[in-house]
């Protein structure tokens, strides 16, 4: 078997994640194939009848969703994205929890290294970063130490 086209040609999946929606995959590796999932596929072609024969948009179409059941899934899509451990090398106790009060951006975590030393981390506000809109807001940053050990003694005088 040689290339993608010959492995799409015999019906093999070539993704290596989760499945589309509709979708479960079945064997290993080189020989995975994606077969059917008939309940939900059922609601694919509840959404596709709804798209080509009664010609609605996809804002009627959301619309015609349970209400309820979308916000639902519409929360655990956002906080599953704001929450992922992907990528996360340290832990922080207040990380994606602290709002900047003079501009409104998220103060995050970050690493400083000076040459020789150890790294120190500090909560710094986003303004900081290039790629922001605004302009710098001009709050210091607070090391997480010290900060994350002041909520942790709060937490347990509080229990």
């Amino acid at each position: 078997m040689r290339g993608k086209r010959d492995k799409l040609s015999q019906g093999l999946y070539l993704g290596t994640g989760r499945p589309p929606y509709g979708y479960t995959k079945e064997g290993r590796k080189r020989d995975t194939l994606l077969v059917i999932c008939e309940e939900q596929a059922k609601v694919i072609r509840q959404i596709f009848t709804w798209y080509a024969v009664d010609r609605l948009n996809a804002s009627k179409i959301v619309e015609r969703v349970d209400t309820d059941r979308f916000a639902l899934a519409k929360k655990r899509l956002d906080e599953g994205k704001f929450l992922s451990p992907r990528n996360t090398k340290n832990q922080y106790l207040m990380a994606k929890k602290l709002r900047c009060q003079r501009c409104g951006y998220l103060i995050e975590p970050t690493q400083l290294k000076s040459w020789g030393k150890p790294a120190n981390f500090y909560y710094r506000c986003l303004s900081w970063r290039k790629d922001m809109a605004k302009p710098k807001c001009g709050l210091f940053g607070f090391r997480v130490d010290a900060l994350d050990a002041c909520v942790g003694n709060l937490l347990e005088s509080s229990s």
